[in-house]
């Protein structure tokens, strides 16, 4: 991938001016000479130009995610969101685990063994290891009282080898660690002894009593290990797209509804919509009001380049198409040069290569609704 330095150079090549021999002189005041000033701002115009030449770029893709509270209706986008697709709104039930997949830790999880038993990481899981006894790991929950909560989790014996072992762990949710007095059920790896396969996927759903709840997970199964990974405690609703409304549109057919603050009138939000309530970032809002602080938004979203200051950054444009950057720069140095006419050659090239990026990153499908 080509640096600041290559690039900048690049032009200067086509240009037959004089490079920059080290980083250093790519910073330098000094050490840069009016052309080569100039050169460097029109890398970074150039990069600007592709980047906003479409808004979905997929090389400036990135998702977002924001947790709904209860009867506040107007949240804001990622500060580094340049453009949001508001047709991608997920309402989701909100993660109440922390580190449920066990990523690289299992940091947040309380390990309770007895005998020679132990709870590790071990490649991006959680190992349960009985040994001569028991291994279990717990984690305390915030819920609330009289809803319904869904827990997910996978499992896997980690033996691959040796004495066929079925490996049973029992999952509990209870009102103090180790508790199992709300609900307890006990779940073996799939595929018998020494199962190598997938993991296996289990689920099962409780209500809850108090706000607080703690799930365990436990392997008493003597000379066994099991592999627990994506553990999940959601409340228990489906999740639903949310349906895009502009501005105009929520003001002319909702907003005397949600402005009310009744709280009689909050529920699952079922809308989306665009507000122009700050001038420094995109915010949005949801329709009707939340009722409960147990939604989460997943949407994705756009970001804008950031310019290349240090020798040694790079573009977030893809590689291969470097050598537009380096034509639009040459092209915007041939106009202060007053050479327009060689400054349209390199425009087509640059306009044509435009072209090819567009086919090859963004690939638009045509679809025939029946209505």
């Amino acid at each position: 991938m080509a640096t600041f330095l290559t690039l900048v150079n690049n032009v200067l090549t086509e240009l037959n001016e004089p490079t920059l021999a080290t980083s250093t002189d790519l910073t330098s005041a000094t050490a840069t000479v009016g052309i080569q000033t100039s050169v460097k701002e029109n890398v970074n115009k150039s990069i600007r130009d592709i980047s906003t030449s479409e808004v979905e770029w997929s090389y400036l893709y990135s998702s977002g995610s924001q947790a709904l509270t209860a009867g506040i209706q107007e949240y804001n986008a990622p500060s580094d969101a340049s453009t949001v697709d508001w047709d991608s709104f997920i309402l989701i039930p909100t993660e109440l685990t922390t580190n449920g997949e066990f990523t690289s830790n299992i940091t947040n999880w309380t390990a309770s063994n007895s005998g020679t038993g132990s709870a590790t990481y071990a490649s991006g899981a959680l190992s349960l290891a009985a040994g001569s006894g028991t291994s279990a790991v717990y984690q305390e929950l915030s819920l609330t009282r009289g809803r319904t909560y869904m827990v997910s989790f996978a499992m896997k014996n980690a033996a691959t080898s040796g004495t066929a072992v079925n490996p049973t762990i029992a999952v509990s949710i209870g009102t103090s660690a180790l508790a199992t007095d709300i609900s307890t059920g006990t779940y073996t790896s799939a595929g018998g002894s020494n199962d190598e396969g997938d993991l296996s996927y289990h689920n099962f759903t409780f209500e809850a009593s108090a706000t607080s709840h703690f799930i365990t997970i436990k392997n008493e199964t003597a000379s066994s290990t099991v592999l627990i990974d994506n553990v999940s405690v959601k409340e228990d609703f489906h999740p639903r797209q949310l349906r895009y409304l502009n501005e105009d549109e929520w003001k002319d057919r909702i907003v005397g509804t949600d402005k009310d603050q009744n709280p009689d009138h909050f529920a699952e939000p079922k809308f989306v919509y665009r507000t122009v309530a700050s001038s420094t970032v995109l915010t949005f809002g949801v329709s009707p009001v939340p009722d409960k602080s147990s939604y989460t938004v997943e949407f994705d979203y756009y970001t804008s380049p950031t310019d290349l200051s240090a020798s040694s950054d790079t573009p977030s444009i893809p590689t291969r198409y470097h050598d537009l950057i380096v034509k639009r720069a040459v092209y915007y140095t041939l106009l202060t040069r007053a050479d327009p006419q060689l400054a349209q050659v390199y425009l087509q090239e640059y306009s044509f290569g435009l072209q090819r990026m567009r086919t090859d990153l963004i690939n638009r499908k045509n679809y025939m609704f029946a209505v």
